[in-house]
């Protein structure tokens, strides 16, 4: 029994150069499990249950993702820059990047 976490990462081109040449490293349940490149998507399986997701990169990351996840329950989560000003500007620790359930 099990379910799967998709992790993805849009293309971004010339548009928000921030963090474009850097990879997203992705950690589920405190393991990092990939580092994605403008467009990579990972795909990792995982029993059914709770799950922690974060994505990192040059010193900042996102806030931590909880996911609930039921037997062959399969989710998608996109990652992308922050929208918002302040994180931008500021670079705050857990805001440079938001995660949402696509």
């Amino acid at each position: 029994m099990s379910t799967t976490i998709e992790v993805f990462r849009p293309p971004y081109g010339r548009l928000l150069p921030t963090h474009a040449l850097s990879r997203y490293r992705v950690v589920i349940d405190d393991r990092e499990v990939a580092r994605l490149k403008d467009g990579d998507a990972h795909v990792e399986h995982v029993d059914p249950g709770s799950h922690r997701v974060e994505v990192r990169v040059s010193g900042s990351r996102s806030p931590e993702l909880w996911l609930d996840l039921a037997d062959e329950e399969p989710v998608r989560v996109v990652v992308q820059p922050a929208r918002s000003i302040l994180s931008i500007g500021y670079r705050r620790r857990n805001s440079a990047l938001d995660l949402q359930v696509a």
